[in-house]
């Protein structure tokens, strides 16, 4: 069954159904509305309270009456309302978004109503908003921060729900990998089930010397000092510790940590002069990455600090904890601007005028504070907020590659050109390959490639039939 073709179908069933009136028990259309901008140039919010869990009903009883109907192809322990309720589908009550123009940004704010939930997919960012470390050690003058939590914890429960799909071979050899021993003894599901991860970066530009970029030679970047630190890399450490050993240069610091140095550094690109060295503070949980000593000292150090710079106060708007940070300088929106200028000169055939290219570069370059984005968890919610350059109004998504239209069910837009096991012979079709015309399985696995236009062993054999019994044409 084409699960494109149900949610379609579902979601014209569902409209009228979802529209139906219902009383709120946990949405809350005016806390949603507390957490957003209503003065902006944008603003809505919606009670979708139930409605997801009506599809999937409608969804269940599709398949279970498919299946009675002789349908094949549906698992007979596909459960979708445990997948719902597994990834937490069932936590979700509302959401609103706003975008306000504040002087020479937008700031947009999206705000998803879970009540503090941490089901399912919702615990992949993190339990509860922390303080910032990115830009806790990132030193003053710090052009990029990035921060994310991962937390694996619950992963794995909602990995075994694949167990429900379809049979796929890729499925198969993951889902087995989950029980092999790791050095340590365990196994890949129990380091999963312990990892919880909050990974910060930082960068720095050195004006003071700059570097060939690579891709542009006639102009030159900044010199670039990073680093990265990860929380939670014990588990992690004791599996590759041992291993590690045999590529990188062990040397036990006074103060019980361990500094670890590429034995072998490739000298080429803007990293040829760098000596990146990794150090694991065991004692800490920490992992620390630099790309030199001298930058890690100076983010370990109690020097001055990115929080404390008024750019990133401004853009930042004050807030110092979150489960996600983001931040550009403006400096360095004005460095990839004059990249992207180098690249529309090569150009031989542009799609805008120069002067049109101007005034977006202008527009990309305006905010004097650069560019900023967190997202973050309370008791209410999550809490998203995007300073940028123009205002997101509306989420667009692109239209993916088709799978395989074979009765295998697998594959991803493997049907035209590479696919499973039932359409390899078909990558000989240069429509394929160029992943242009229709050419590809049909149902039963065999070639619809026009005469002439396959070098498949079912083409030729077609082809030869036809010749052979010209009266069946």
């Amino acid at each position: 069954m084409k699960l494109k073709n149900l949610f379609l179908t579902a979601f014209a069933v569902i409209t009228p159904i979802a529209a139906t009136a219902q009383e709120a028990k946990n949405a809350d259309l005016k806390k949603v509305a507390s957490h957003l901008d209503m003065d902006g140039q944008f603003f809505m919010a919606n009670n979708i309270e139930g409605d997801i869990a009506k599809i999937v009903d409608l969804g269940a009883d599709w398949l279970q009456t498919a299946a009675k109907n002789g349908k094949e192809g549906i698992p007979k322990d596909l459960d979708l309302e445990k997948i719902f309720t597994t990834l937490g589908g069932d936590q979700v009550y509302a959401y609103g978004r706003s975008a306000k123009f504040a002087g020479d940004h937008w700031v947009n704010k999206m705000f998803v109503q879970t009540n503090g939930s941490n089901k399912g997919l919702l615990s992949l960012s993190g339990e509860k908003a922390q303080p910032f470390a990115a830009s806790a050690f990132a030193p003053s003058g710090s052009d990029l921060a990035l921060e994310m939590n991962m937390d694996a914890r619950q992963l794995t429960s909602m990995m075994k729900l694949m167990e429900q799909m379809p049979k796929c071979p890729k499925t198969e050899r993951m889902m087995k990998g989950m029980s092999k021993k790791l050095p340590s003894g365990i196994t890949m599901e129990e380091m999963l089930n312990q990892l919880n991860l909050r990974i910060s970066a930082a960068v720095k530009l050195d004006d003071n010397k700059r570097v060939e970029c690579p891709k542009f030679p006639e102009y030159t970047f900044p010199e670039m000092h990073s680093c990265m630190r990860v929380e939670g890399f014990n588990p992690i450490w004791k599996e590759v510790g041992p291993i590690s050993k045999w590529v990188m240069n062990h040397e036990v610091q006074e103060d019980g940590t361990t500094l670890l140095t590429p034995k072998n550094m490739p000298k080429r690109g803007m990293m040829k002069d760098k000596k990146p060295v990794i150090l694991i503070d065991e004692k800490n949980n920490l992992m620390w990455a630099a790309s030199s000593i001298e930058f890690l000292t100076e983010c370990r150090s109690d020097g001055a600090k990115l929080k404390d710079d008024a750019a990133f106060k401004a853009i930042s708007g004050g807030l110092t904890d979150g489960n996600g940070l983001a931040y550009i300088s403006k400096q360095t929106c004005m460095e990839i601007r004059q990249v992207k200028e180098a690249k529309y000169k090569k150009m031989d055939k542009k799609m805008l005028s120069d002067d049109r290219i101007k005034m977006i570069m202008d527009h990309l370059t305006e905010s004097k504070n650069g560019y900023f984005a967190a997202m973050t968890k309370s008791a209410d919610g999550i809490h998203m907020v995007l300073k940028a350059p123009c205002p997101i109004k509306e989420i667009c998504g692109g239209k993916g590659r088709r799978g395989c239209r074979s009765k295998c069910g697998r594959g991803r837009g493997k049907g035209y050109g590479k696919g499973c096991s039932k359409c390899e012979k078909s990558a000989g079709c240069e429509k394929c390959e160029k992943g242009k015309g229709n050419c590809g399985c049909d149902k039963d696995g065999e070639c619809k490639c026009p005469a002439g236009e396959c070098k498949c062993e079912k083409q030729d054999a077609a082809k030869d039939k036809a010749e052979a019994n010209p009266t069946d044409m």
